[in-house]
């Protein structure tokens, strides 16, 4: 039989960056922001546990804290204000981005600053489930705007299909095609100008 910590004891740990098990500090207090459930907190803010799982890409974790609660579904931390979508794909885990993406995970929902691996099936994945192609982060920056600093050869024509808009500019100005004549990306370059 599986038994799970007691809520009592898992106020008593914490997970540090090194995603290891570590005992609070004596003047740490945890935050209940979900029943049963002890939230991770930090100076930077609260890590949600379904968050958390998502980041270590337990996918188990993920499936028995969504069966215990469906609320954590769209949950965002306040540490970034990332979801448990976003917490899979930061790390680019298709399993767990797949399953969310079949329990209605809400694709819009924005963090503070969203940056995440631009894997070819993770982001044929989130257009499929609806995601706002044309979506713009803290600083102004689209999915095309990084796909184009990151020569990312094989995502620019999902998002190009998808209707991304090659006009948007970023907080500093630049549009993708602007970004990519910087970086002297000529293939890219090429390829946003067919779009024009």
């Amino acid at each position: 039989m599986l038994t799970f910590p007691s809520a009592a004891l898992k106020a008593k740990m914490y997970i540090s960056k090194a995603e290891a098990w570590k005992p609070l500090e004596p003047n740490m207090q945890s935050c209940l922001t979900c029943p049963g459930e002890i939230s991770v907190p930090d100076a930077k803010g609260t890590i949600q546990p379904i968050c958390q799982a998502a980041y270590n890409n337990d996918f188990n974790e993920v499936r028995l804290l969504l069966e215990r609660n469906s609320k954590y579904l769209n949950i965002q931390d306040s540490r970034g204000g990332d979801t448990p979508l976003i917490c899979a794909c930061k790390k680019g885990n298709n399993q767990i981005v797949s399953y969310l993406l079949k329990r209605n995970a809400n694709v819009n929902l924005r963090n503070k600053v969203s940056k995440t691996k631009q894997n070819e099936n993770l982001i044929k994945m989130l257009l499929r489930a609806g995601a706002d192609v044309n979506a713009t982060d803290s600083s102004g920056c689209t999915a095309l705007h990084y796909a184009c600093e990151m020569r990312n050869q094989e995502v620019i024509p999902l998002l190009l299909e998808a209707h991304a808009d090659t006009s948007v500019k970023n907080q500093d100005g630049e549009t993708p095609l602007d970004i990519a004549r910087r970086l002297q990306f000529h293939n890219i370059e090429s390829m946003l100008r067919r779009n024009l």
